[in-house]
């Protein structure tokens, strides 16, 4: 199999490919001076990173159709629907890059396959956007949807989101990938963290960047766990305690406030390394030089790759 990746950012998606056994032919990025949408400066960091982890793979403009292209993944950005953006709505400007997607897939690329991630609030918020979406593909694509859970099919943390498979109506019908893939343990921050790695960052001794300690304050008047915290007080642990023996814990995005988190016994900050592990990159893996707070945005602003790279060998055994 042979991919590309649609809205690259981080690597993410190219990472679980590789991982996955499927060669990238290119990152197919949006043209950002065209849209007000995208920040110049987050596209030419991103397209730094890419350049500094996958030389080979090139960064590509809109390319023709193929039959050499296999599957095609990516992200659209989500910050119109997701609830973790205070300015989401159903008409903000970066939803029409859902459409994109769609319209690559459909217009631009006609790839054997596709299968794009999204934040669930999509089939809600965003229904009518959905649908139009949907609407593109429709001709000639069959297409499946599910949302899943990461911490469901082996990984270290939830991360609930929509994933939308597709396959060209050409190519004949088959059971969804979606549909029959099994569901696997979670981890436990310990099956993917070393113990050596996370020693460095215990509580007593590691201090992060300051700017990583500001949070918004909890109801009750306590500061709120800031960025990609582990969360240990027992009234949280309780939310990310899964059957069994294994514990899985969300990344708390950062939020801006000018009250200082106070760490209380058993709390700290991930450091940027257990972030990468957690998220499924290896340690190699090289951020652009930013600060803790920056680099944990990027770790954690993309698709959880030890799910992603689960879903693809599935997808990559059921299509072969």
């Amino acid at each position: 199999m042979r991919a590309i990746v649609f809205y690259a950012t981080y690597g993410h998606w190219t990472q679980a490919l590789l991982n996955a056994g499927i060669p990238v032919l290119s990152h197919y990025q949006p043209d950002v001076t065209l849209d007000p949408c995208l920040r110049m400066e987050q596209d030419k960091v991103s397209r730094t990173l890419l350049m500094m982890n996958f030389p080979n793979v090139m960064i590509s403009k809109p390319i023709a159709a193929s039959n050499d292209i296999d599957l095609m993944v990516g992200s659209p950005p989500c910050i119109g629907f997701s609830k973790a953006s205070p300015i989401s709505r159903l008409d903000h400007p970066c939803n029409k890059h859902t459409l994109n997607f769609a319209e690559a897939v459909a217009i631009e690329v006609s790839p054997k396959h596709f299968l794009m991630e999204m934040v669930p609030e999509i089939l809600t918020k965003g229904k009518p956007l959905f649908q139009e979406y949907c609407d593109i593909l429709r001709p000639d694509y069959n297409y499946d949807y599910a949302v899943m859970d990461a911490a469901e099919y082996g990984s270290a943390q939830h991360r609930n989101r929509l994933y939308v498979f597709g396959r060209r109506r050409d190519l004949g019908n088959i059971e969804s990938p979606l549909c029959t893939l099994n569901m696997q343990p979670a981890l436990s921050i310990s099956d993917v963290v070393p113990e050596e790695v996370s020693r460095k960052y215990d509580v007593d001794n590691y201090k992060p960047d300051t700017r990583m300690l500001m949070s918004l304050l909890r109801t009750d008047g306590k500061p709120r766990a800031g960025p990609f915290s582990l969360l240990a007080t027992p009234e949280r642990k309780a939310k990310r305690t899964l059957t069994g023996k294994s514990i899985s814990f969300t990344l708390v995005k950062f939020s801006t406030h000018n009250q200082i988190y106070q760490r209380e016994k058993g709390e700290r900050f991930f450091s940027t390394p257990e972030l990468q592990l957690i998220m499924g990159f290896p340690l190699s893996y090289r951020f652009p030089d930013k600060n803790v707070q920056e680099k944990s945005r990027m770790i954690a602003s993309g698709v959880d790759i030890r799910f992603a790279t689960y879903l693809l060998k599935h997808i990559r055994d059921v299509l072969e």
